[in-house]
């Protein structure tokens, strides 16, 4: 004799918690304690590190910088990633406005509670922990064109450039910010 049970799925059991009780399971999966973690300060993914870290990566509805030149060595052109998940190898123009998502650089994520996948908010951003030195916002922080100057040899230049002043900006927004809290 053979007994059948049913078990209803998942989803349906989703479907009839109200929505504010969804919003707080959301939330509770998001750790509250980004202080526990080491951070050494903010910076875009360069086209290795997000290859490297692709299947980790929220996607991000919106296409984003990344730091590395175009891989045709062109000055005026920079690597991104589409609204898909896709990268731009050969570049867009270094003058054209795009989202940027910063990176936090972690030191030490073992000394921590955090592991990779985990989720933390900083500054009113909420971050994914995708390697044992980064932590990706969710989503971008703001628009912005990689470097601003025209007819300059160093115009993909990530150390050099509007967008990096830009994440370092909001990374001391940030910081202050978190200290006061």
């Amino acid at each position: 004799m053979f007994f059948i049970a049913t078990v209803p799925s998942y989803t349906r059991e989703l479907k009839n918690i109200p929505k504010e009780e969804k919003n707080k399971m959301k939330v509770e999966k998001i750790k509250t304690e980004p202080e526990e973690l080491d951070i050494a300060g903010a910076t875009l993914l360069s086209i290795e590190e997000y290859t490297r870290y692709k299947n980790i990566i929220p996607i991000c509805h919106t296409e984003w910088w990344l730091r590395s030149p175009s891989v045709f060595g062109a000055a005026d052109l920079a690597m991104s990633v589409h609204s898909n998940g896709d990268t731009d190898r050969y570049g867009d123009d270094v003058g054209i406005t795009l989202g940027v998502r910063p990176a936090l650089i972690i030191n030490n994520l073992k000394s921590s509670n955090f592991q990779i996948g985990d989720k933390f908010v900083f500054g009113k951003q909420t971050l994914t922990v995708i390697s044992k030195g980064y932590a990706l916002c969710d989503n971008i922080i703001g628009d912005c064109k990689f470097r601003r100057a025209t007819n300059v040899s160093d115009e993909n230049n990530y150390n050099a450039s509007d967008v990096k002043k830009f994440v370092d900006e909001w990374y001391q927004q940030n910081t202050v910010g978190n200290a006061a809290n």
